[in-house]
């Protein structure tokens, strides 16, 4: 059997003694920096690729046209269990005009990496049904790192336009300063 990559494209094709097939490979999991995006309020975000509490692959850029809230959290953070409380209620109240709320738990309990169970528990715990809930890590909010996010509090909010470009951002949570953000781009 040859296995080959196909150009740029995340797509792998495997000949066998018959016509090829075409198998999609997942991209790599983190923050995807280029000469065209950032961090910075005002740029274009760079694409961020995690797993949700499903362990199913969730990439920003394919929500371009929503409005985005990114909310990074840690699960040992009262605030942040405060703004886990208000996710499904905010996002049924938004949802109809092209909406994605997505927690990103950069901490589980203990302070370490967040897995699966980890998200699943913090989905189910807030009756989170229909906002993914993504596998964070530390690397993600490292300054040093070109493509990290500066993140100087807990529960800290990046507010994406339609446009994939970062308009606002909110360190600690209050729900009405979430909602007022939102309503700054209907």
């Amino acid at each position: 059997m040859l296995l080959g990559l196909i150009g740029c494209s995340p797509t792998k094709v495997v000949l066998e003694t018959g016509s090829p097939t075409i198998i999609s490979v997942p991209p790599a999991l983190g923050v995807h920096p280029n000469d065209s995006c950032s961090q910075k309020p005002g740029d274009f975000i760079c694409n961020l690729v995690l797993l949700d509490q499903n362990d199913q692959i969730w990439q920003l850029h394919d929500h371009e046209g929503d409005i985005i809230v990114l909310d990074f959290s840690a699960m040992w953070c009262g605030p942040c269990q405060m703004a886990g409380t208000t996710v499904q209620d905010t996002v049924a109240e938004y949802n109809s005009i092209g909406f994605q709320y997505v927690t990103v738990l950069i901490d589980d309990e203990a302070g370490e990496s967040v897995d699966v169970e980890d998200a699943a528990l913090w989905a189910t715990s807030f009756d989170i049904i229909d906002a993914p809930v993504l596998q964070g890590f530390r690397g993600l909010i490292d300054p040093s790192y070109d493509a990290g996010y500066a993140i100087s509090s807990w529960p800290t909010f990046l507010f994406v336009d339609r446009d994939l470009k970062i308009y606002a951002g909110l360190n600690g949570f209050s729900e009405a300063a979430i909602k007022q953000k939102i309503e700054e781009k209907i």
